[in-house]
């Protein structure tokens, strides 16, 4: 299946989705808020919102995630969520696409019809374990993962803090009126 995660408006670009329904060998699966009956489509089903490790699972065994929207979005976390459980991303051309997704890497950027029936079907030969790389290793560096040789033990394993510190206390300083 294909997957869309996030609200189901025209302004999400759901419009596209349901041109692209008519030439999908896969089905459409949305998950999210809002109203899909205006795109209604026998390759589109509709399954609400979705949270925590079902939608995980949801991102990880789809083809492909679908951002099609209209809006020019300033960040797109669902592609960048896609992107983490190592699903491709193929999206619009513009905003936080560009910079989100690495063209034939992490997913591919449409303008026409055609580049999204052509990126779906070559979505497929995408190396996951690239994708889920890439995009750990473009996160900022407090949101990485903490390597496991830190967690679990071994010779680099963090000591354990035995004595409980003190916070600091914040004393105001003067204000300097001149």
């Amino acid at each position: 299946y294909l997957a869309f995660l996030g609200r189901i408006t025209a302004l999400k670009g759901i419009d596209t989705i349901k041109a692209i329904a008519d030439y999908s060998p896969w089905p459409i699966v949305l998950h999210g808020q809002g109203d899909p009956t205006p795109w209604s489509h026998p390759n589109i089903e509709y399954r609400g919102p979705i949270t925590g490790a079902a939608r995980s699972a949801f991102l990880r065994n789809a083809r492909a995630l679908l951002a099609p929207t209209v809006f020019t979005e300033p960040f797109c976390g669902m592609a960048v969520e896609a992107m983490l459980c190592g699903t491709p991303v193929v999206s619009v051309d513009y905003g936080a696409m560009t910079e989100t997704i690495t063209e034939g890497v992490t997913g591919y950027r449409c303008h026409t019809l055609q580049d999204w029936i052509d990126g779906i079907n070559a979505a497929g030969d995408l190396d996951r374990r690239i994708i889920a790389d890439t995009a750990r290793a473009n996160l900022p560096p407090a949101q990485r993962p903490v390597p496991q040789r830190l967690v679990r033990g071994g010779s680099n394993q963090l000591p354990p803090n035995r004595e409980r510190r003190r916070p600091l206390r914040h004393t105001p300083r003067p204000v300097d009126r001149h």
